[in-house]
């Protein structure tokens, strides 16, 4: 059996458990846009380039 002080314990080790994953869980989804950012633009660079590339006679 856990005393009072063992759980108070166990509870803040949670609880700053708790905080990282929410920090790590942030940092990814900032990530995650970045990325999906970056898709957008080099989508917007191969539209371009098939323009280019179709308006030119090769």
């Amino acid at each position: 059996m856990f005393n009072q002080e063992g759980v108070k314990k166990i509870l803040h080790s949670c609880e700053d458990k708790d905080k990282e994953l929410d920090y790590l869980i942030g940092k990814y989804e900032l990530r995650l846009k970045d990325l999906r950012k970056s898709k957008e633009e080099v989508l917007e660079t191969i539209t371009e380039c098939r323009k280019l590339l179709n308006e030119t006679d090769c």
